[in-house]
């Protein structure tokens, strides 16, 4: 299991403000501007930093204040970290906070170990933070207001009386897992794993929910204080969808009644474009179905940017080099029983983290009977340890997903109807030349085996299939 690291709050201090401008000018942040030029990427403990201050006369202009600018520097060296949070005050006294997106590269096109690439907001905050040294880390209640005023409520931690932090609390993903009738610490390990990677495919059988737990994750993550939703954009693959549909290309246009072509911009970088324009606000793009369509040829050189975050390129149809937004996710669905897929090449593989929606494993093991005990009537409890019978003889990649039976008013005419009409037609497809075996998969041969039979008469037979009487793999479904 995949553990969640919570962002740090770092607050630094920028004399009357002039720091401050030129750091959100050249979008990094870093210490004193008069020692920028020394390097400190070879800095493996305190007593490294305090030569090398020493070494080139940093410590003239006030030995005093040695020791908290080591401890400082050395935070910012080696604590620092990407996803962080940055507050600084500007030149008109107003709070501005960014988010770290790594080491910043200068002209020569090396990293700067004394630079961090900020993703800074257009907006200010209020806050009552008292500060005295140049870097630190904001703790407990001073990092809760922080993480409040730029509504990332779900980063709060839980503070005791005594003003310490008393344990971490996820109140946004704690509440869509009890919605969602799923262990929190698995919608956690999603959310990590969005963090360090940027993008993820959740995979499964059909029915399994990935495509639900897609939106209603993206949507609560995606949410800010005013409630806004406009930060979730859902594209479905196919095989026509293209480059040109997905990233940027011409389309045809009608002006003073010619005809002619213009260049759009896809749902790729529309929502690029309001990520970047608003940096410190997450941002999904869901692709469904992410498998069915060809994904090198609708990716083209995001292959490029999707594994190098930071760095830029020009895209097909444009001169202007293009940067994928740290702050813009990817979750794509994958259907983990269609042929097509074959087609997902190792090229994407290594560019998402898979995450999967397996019937025979934990959370989606179990969800069912977890639904029926909350939703249905006590005495459709039989029908998860059907499916549950089912899916052990089916396989992992044809098994049946929970949600063909989460409804609202389920019953038992309710289940004959879903698996005549649904589950029975979808079996056959995986077992197309297996007539013998399709028998075994009525609804009525399934509740003999998992022991939950109960005689109900002709109807079950007859249109959900009662396997002894079945003909061909078409009759009774």
């Amino acid at each position: 299991m995949c553990q969640e690291r919570e962002p740090n709050v770092w607050m630094v201090r920028a004399k009357g403000g002039e720091w401050a401008r030129y750091f959100i000018q050249q979008g990094y942040v870093g210490f004193d501007l008069d020692m920028e030029g020394v390097d400190m990427s070879g800095c493996t403990t305190e007593e490294d930093v305090r030569k090398k201050y020493k070494e080139h006369n940093l410590d003239k202009a006030n030995p005093q204040s040695v020791g908290i600018k080591v401890s400082e520097i050395w935070q910012f060296v080696n604590s620092m970290s990407d996803g962080d949070y940055v507050v600084t005050k500007d030149e008109d006294g107003n709070f501005r906070y960014g988010i770290v997106r790594g080491l910043q590269y200068v002209e020569d096109g090396q990293p700067c170990s004394n630079r961090r690439s900020v993703s800074w907001s257009e907006t200010t905050i209020e806050l009552q933070v008292s500060y005295q040294r140049a870097i630190f880390q904001i703790q407990d209640k001073d990092r809760n207001e922080v993480f409040r005023k730029i509504g990332r409520l779900d980063l709060v931690y839980d503070v005791d009386a005594a003003g310490s932090v008393a344990e971490q609390n996820y109140p946004i993903l704690d509440s869509l897992a009890d919605e969602l009738l799923l262990p929190s610490s698995f919608l956690r390990e999603i959310h990590v794993l969005l963090e360090e990677k940027g993008q993820i495919v959740l995979q499964g059988p059909p029915g399994t929910g990935k495509t639900y737990v897609a939106q209603r994750l993206a949507e609560r993550l995606a949410e800010s204080r005013d409630g806004s939703r406009d930060r979730v954009t859902i594209v479905q693959f196919h095989p026509s969808y293209a480059y040109e549909d997905f990233v940027q290309g011409f389309r045809p246009t009608m002006k003073r009644g010619q005809a002619g072509f213009r260049l759009s911009n896809g749902p790729l970088l529309e929502a690029a474009e309001r990520a970047k324009d608003k940096p410190a606000e997450k941002h999904f793009l869901i692709i469904d179905e992410i498998n069915r369509g060809n994904l090198a040829k609708v990716f083209g050189e995001l292959y490029f940017l999707l594994e190098y975050r930071s760095e830029k390129i020009r895209l097909q149809y444009d001169k202007e080099e293009f940067e994928l937004p740290a702050n813009l996710y990817i979750i794509g669905t994958m259907n983990t029983s269609d042929r097509s897929i074959a087609l997902v090449d190792l090229a994407l593989r290594r560019r998402f983290y898979f995450v999967s929606f397996d019937p025979h494993e934990p959370p989606v093991d179990g969800l069912l009977g977890r639904w029926l005990d909350k939703n249905a009537p006590d005495d459709m409890a039989w029908v998860a340890k059907v499916v549950e019978t089912a899916n052990k003889e089916l396989g992992s990649q044809a098994a049946i997903g929970p949600s063909y039976f989460m409804k609202d008013g389920l019953d038992e005419d309710a289940v004959i109807r879903i698996w005549k009409h649904s589950v029975m037609p979808y079996i056959e497809e995986h077992l197309i030349g297996e007539p013998d075996r399709l028998k075994g998969f009525g609804l009525d041969a399934l509740r003999d085996r998992s022991g939950e039979r109960k005689d109900v008469g002709g109807p079950v037979d007859n249109a959900a299939g009662s396997g002894d009487d079945q003909k061909s793999p078409s009759d009774g479904v």
